[in-house]
């Protein structure tokens, strides 16, 4: 009984805890404007903003509340060019959520650059009193668009003296900034962007980024079309002051077409620092500008000091002047570094020279380093579609299955190995590939190309679908409406005309889906109709064995082309593999083909 008041006295307890969070909407007539919403809210109410445009500076207390409006472009604060949209300057956690706003047209508050008063931080500004021990301001913002702010130092956000900035989901396009456009943060603390994007900035000075003696971890993000004078994205250093230890963590990253002036990084800086930096799985492609894409110190003492994980650096072109893709003494680890060149030489650059002297790399783990002393010989990867931004492996490319985990540090399984750029599963097939992407698609399975004359030269492709064997990744695709047929052309390695038979399944073959298959015949990329004769997924097109397996239509020996399928009006997906007869009691599967109506 004790034991049952006691349970029925927290009930009620919490009850009244959530009964005392209240919900503040704005507008109303108690809170017609946001600012007096939220200097009537207590720790852990909601301010609810609705749709409509706000102009207002807001400054936020010392409470951990959630203020959350519309969504990005629905609910907007325009700072009017009076202050910055939102001012931190009391301690607050990560608790303190602001969700669902566009903050723009903010100018920022003073804050020192040097001994001068500049404008900082357009749309948040975050000041925590220097050298306090107390708790810092770190809100999480979410959800958010920061857009057309201006001010000197962090046209978007400024904070300094510590504390704990977090920003989910959040878009920063078109800032201004003197001295850099989205972020400046320094003397202490850290700052998160998650799922973010970066784009569409252009300062005369420093990065679009910058972050002094403070940590920054950026997760699944992208930044595309930055430009400055000096590291066109991020700029990180250990500038004389208290010594915070700047750690910079880059994982699930694009960088791509951002440029500089006439400064050197064209994609990030990590200068005069002496603590780690870690890189996983980001592309840096397509960046372009006066010298190096990615610069780090030279006074690392480990190896562990750098380290380039998983990552793709390609078609990075330079003006004039540039002696390295890379500057500093990296480890590489399954990374491809290739097609990097100065602008109307074709050349590739070396990736592992220092301006004014060169050393050695402190290590490359199954990784593809283009230099132009290899780059005559070496046979490099082929992507799908570089012109357009597409860095996937091409089918049969080096590097598919080319990588290994020996060496790399977490062991796959964890986080961050467990997925590519793309949030795919890593290893597919038989290895992990090389580069910031894994191959995904059946058509990287080698059971997809069969076994038909692997003895004398193949395999070769047999099977067709109107005439062919399908593009890079064995589809075939036709309009809706058009009619089909399917073939089997004779093997070259067969004496004579062969039994064989066709299999299909509903939709598009799976890495899953691969099945061995007895008798000798091997892998197919999904088990065949007498296998599992009474999945409805599962048919058996033609078939001159004989088996429990009706089949769709007849056929004879080959060569054998199907009379045209009837025109199919809606979207469809089919794969289709067969096994046939190459010589007298060798049964061996054929190529296979994706067929798309669409």
């Amino acid at each position: 009984m004790r034991f049952l008041m006691f349970c029925l006295l927290c009930l009620l307890g919490f009850s009244a805890m959530l009964s005392s969070q209240a919900t503040l909407n704005v507008p109303s007539a108690t809170y017609p404007t946001i600012q007096l919403a939220i200097d009537a809210a207590q720790t852990g109410d909601l301010v609810l903003v609705a749709a409509g445009t706000y102009v207002e500076n807001l400054d936020i207390p010392q409470v951990d509340f959630r203020l959350v409006g519309a969504g990005a472009g629905s609910s907007i604060i325009d700072g009017n060019a009076a202050g910055a949209c939102i001012s931190f300057r009391a301690p607050v956690s990560n608790a303190m959520v602001v969700a669902g706003f566009t903050l723009t047209n903010g100018i920022g508050e003073l804050a020192f650059q040097g001994t001068t008063p500049v404008p900082s931080g357009g749309g948040i500004f975050i000041r925590n009193p220097q050298f306090s021990v107390g708790v810092p301001i770190s809100p999480t913002i979410r959800n958010c668009e920061l857009t057309l702010n201006n001010s000197f130092q962090g046209g978007a956000v400024y904070m300094e003296f510590g504390g704990d900035a977090r920003f989910r989901n959040c878009h920063f396009r078109d800032n201004v900034g003197g001295d850099n456009d989205a972020i400046f943060a320094r003397f202490g603390g850290s700052v998160t962007l998650e799922d973010c994007v970066v784009e569409n900035h252009l300062s005369s000075v420093h990065a679009t980024i910058r972050l002094d003696t403070c940590r920054g971890s950026f997760v699944r993000c992208q930044f595309e079309n930055n430009v400055t004078n000096t590291a066109s994205v991020l700029y990180s250093s250990n500038a004389p002051g208290p010594s915070f230890g700047p750690y910079i963590e880059l994982r699930h990253c694009r960088f791509m077409g951002n440029g500089t002036s006439t400064g050197f990084g064209s994609a990030m800086i990590y200068a005069e620092a002496t603590t780690a930096t870690v890189i996983d799985n980001c592309l840096f492609a397509g960046n372009f500008g006066f010298g190096v894409t990615l610069i780090f110190p030279t006074t690392l003492a480990t190896p562990s000091g750098l380290s380039i994980r998983n990552c793709t650096i390609a078609n990075n072109s330079f003006s004039s002047n540039a002696l390295a893709v890379i500057q500093g003494a990296p480890t590489f680890e399954n990374s491809l570094v290739y097609g990097n060149s100065i602008v109307g030489s074709g050349v590739p650059l070396n990736p592992v020279v220092q301006f004014g002297g060169g050393f050695n790399i402190f290590g490359s783990v199954n990784s593809i380093i283009e230099t132009p002393g290899n780059a005559p010989t070496l046979v490099g990867p082929t992507f799908i579609d570089p012109l357009n931004g597409d860095y996937h492996l091409q089918p049969g490319s080096v590097g598919v299955d080319g990588g290994t985990w020996a060496g790399l540090s977490p062991a796959p399984g964890l986080a961050d190995d467990a997925v590519d750029l793309d949030g795919n599963p890593r290893v597919r097939g038989s290895a992990v590939d090389m580069g910031c992407y894994e191959a995904q698609h059946i058509a990287y399975h080698p059971a997809v190309a069969g076994r038909v004359g692997e003895t004398s030269g193949g395999p070769y492709d047999i099977l067709e679908v109107n005439g062919s064997s399908g593009d890079m990744f064995r589809t075939v695709s036709v309009p809706l409406g058009t009619a089909s047929t399917v073939g089997m052309t004779q093997p070259m390695s067969a004496a004579g005309p062969s039994n064989f038979a066709i299999f299909g399944m509903v939709g598009e073959a799976q890495f899953e889906l691969v099945t061995t298959v007895p008798l000798g015949i091997g892998a197919m990329v999904f088990p065949p109709c007498p296998l599992l004769p009474f999945i409805p997924d599962l048919f058996t097109l033609t078939n001159n064995f004989g088996g429990s397996c009706a089949q769709v239509i007849g056929s004879t020996l080959t060569p054998w082309v199907s009379a045209p399928f009837p025109p199919v009006g809606f979207p469809v997906t089919l794969t289709f593999q067969g096994i046939i007869e190459e010589s007298p009691g060798v049964y061996v599967p054929t190529n296979a083909v994706i067929y798309k109506a669409e």
